[in-house]
């Protein structure tokens, strides 16, 4: 494979983007957790959406500056990720049916960004 160098900008952009929703991730957390029910609870649960949005579109850019392999890739895993969600949705619909019990759609989220993410780390690892 050649040689691929990751710009510091871009390892910039994606640290300082996630480091902001892990930020308000942990402040969403806490608010829900120990605050009381209110506007400011419900702003401060709210909060990870926008750096959230910024996760989006850091990845946006990035995906239009990358060449057409490194594109391939990630709309492979994001193909990939959409079947391995609609797969596992399918067949717990089913087993909902039989009494399982209802799942959050925080653990559908997890389980999609964990498969995007194992693949896309296997492709940044690949290229070292």
């Amino acid at each position: 494979m050649r040689d691929a160098r990751f710009p510091s900008t871009a390892a910039s952009a994606i640290f300082w983007s996630q480091w902001a929703y892990w930020c308000a991730l942990g402040i969403a957390i806490w608010a829900y957790l120990a605050m009381p029910s209110g506007s400011i609870r419900s702003l401060l649960v709210l909060a990870p959406i926008a750096p959230g949005l910024l996760i989006f579109a850091v990845s946006y850019w990035l995906f239009l500056s990358c060449d057409e392999y490194v594109r391939y890739r990630t709309v492979r895993a994001a193909a990939i990720t959409g079947i391995a969600i609609g797969l596992l949705s399918m067949i717990y619909f089913f087993l909902e049916l039989l009494g399982f019990p209802k799942l959050s759609m925080m653990w559908i989220q997890a389980v999609g960004w964990s498969v995007f993410n194992v693949q896309m780390l296997y492709l940044w690892f690949e290229a070292k």
